[in-house]
């Protein structure tokens, strides 16, 4: 088997722009997915980290109401606290698929 170094060259080089793209690009879905829906978002290389602005009253009520929260019994803002939760359980769908479907639209791009 003969080793062609310049071929050889080009494929590593190829695939390592390839993975850095394809990486950031994915990332950046979730991104825009996340502000998208109104949430604060952050991305690095590896990850994309988004929450709620309403995280300061989630984190109250479960301080307060834990024990409420999780036998599912009445306690003060229960609405608001369940609407929230609920519209957060409906945007993860959305927010993870953004990913696969941000390298979906790239790949069309590229045809």
């Amino acid at each position: 088997m003969i080793l062609h170094k310049k071929l050889f060259f080009y494929i590593i080089t190829g695939f390592i722009i390839a993975t850095v793209i394809g990486t950031v690009s994915h990332e950046m879905g979730h991104y825009l997915v996340a502000k998208g829906l109104g949430y604060t978002a952050s991305m690095n290389y590896m990850s994309t980290n988004w929450d709620s602005k309403e995280r300061p009253f989630l984190d109250s009520c479960f301080d307060t109401y834990s024990q409420e929260i999780e036998n599912n019994q009445p306690f003060p803002q229960k609405e608001k606290f369940d609407a929230i939760e609920t519209q957060m359980s409906k945007d993860i769908f959305w927010f993870i698929m953004g990913g696969p479907l941000k390298q979906c639209l790239l790949v069309l791009q590229a045809c």
